[in-house]
């Protein structure tokens, strides 16, 4: 189409037809679009979050949101933007590090008849071993875990 013609002449990397590439200029329009209409017009440094012994789901949930709402606010945040909460549970000690991180799109395993089945198998737990394993922040040492992931 002509859309994809100019698209692809102004960024290469979108001038074949691979399947990733749907989900990709998706990611890629949504992202440009969410820039040019960012309320936020003055960015406050990027501050990583680190864990808050004894903080809920609930507060961990809205200390994330607010730290990525200090930079990104635009109707396409307010349309299409969730957060993934991902749980590590080290092995060794049971520590758990919580994240709520925001996202535009997930990306779901196509394994079931229904959009629930596919949520609850990208849901499942992981177990973090090898080159994935958790750096423990209580044991100061990389360690077996298990990630699970919610919407």
């Amino acid at each position: 189409t002509l859309f994809k013609s100019v698209f692809a002449s102004k960024l290469p990397y979108f001038a074949g037809y691979g399947q990733q590439d749907a989900q990709e200029f998706l990611r890629y329009t949504l992202d440009c679009l969410h820039e040019e209409m960012n309320r936020i017009t003055w960015k406050v440094p990027y501050e990583e979050l680190k864990d808050i012994a004894g903080e809920t789901d609930p507060q961990g949930s809205r200390r994330w949101w607010a730290n990525h709402i200090n930079r990104n606010d635009s109707f396409l945040i307010d349309l299409f933007c969730g957060q993934l909460k991902s749980h590590v549970t080290c092995n060794r000690c049971r520590f758990v590090s919580k994240a709520f991180d925001p996202f535009m799109d997930l990306s779901l395993p196509l394994s079931g008849v229904c959009l629930e089945d596919c949520l609850e198998e990208f849901m499942q737990p992981e177990h973090l071993t090898g080159g994935e394993r958790f750096n423990c922040p209580k044991c100061k040492q990389q360690t077996n875990s298990t990630r699970q992931l919610g919407v």
